[in-house]
């Protein structure tokens, strides 16, 4: 079953370079980083459609919250309880360093050990 994705291969590299590859080969205006142990819930996949429909972004990028579990549990407290990452960039400011970014609302990812 092809789903539209292009799988890209860098042997040898950084997690840092791959994704880096990933983002210098992405056709679109928008770029979705999600890691393997994550798993992108259906609030956020809808809210991450209307941003990307819009036709003037208002933000450059957006953190997630994370929905980190442990043991089966979720954490609520802590660093990991607490959990956000700049995951949604618009591609024309996905290799600058310092992009602004806006929280997303309480739609999350959630990583799973």
């Amino acid at each position: 079953m092809h789903l539209g994705a292009r799988v890209l291969v860098l042997r040898d590299s950084t997690i840092a370079a791959q994704r880096n590859l990933g983002i210098e080969s992405a056709e679109n205006h928008w770029i979705l980083t999600v890691d393997a142990d994550e798993r992108v819930s259906p609030q956020l996949r809808a809210e991450v459609g209307q941003i990307v429909a819009g036709r003037i972004p208002t933000h450059a990028a957006y953190r997630m919250k994370f929905r980190n579990h442990y043991l089966g549990r979720e954490l609520h407290y802590g660093p990991w309880g607490r959990d956000w990452h700049v995951r949604l960039v618009h591609a024309r400011h996905a290799a600058t360093s310092a992009v602004a970014c806006t929280n997303t609302s309480s739609r999350s990812t959630t990583s799973e050990p």
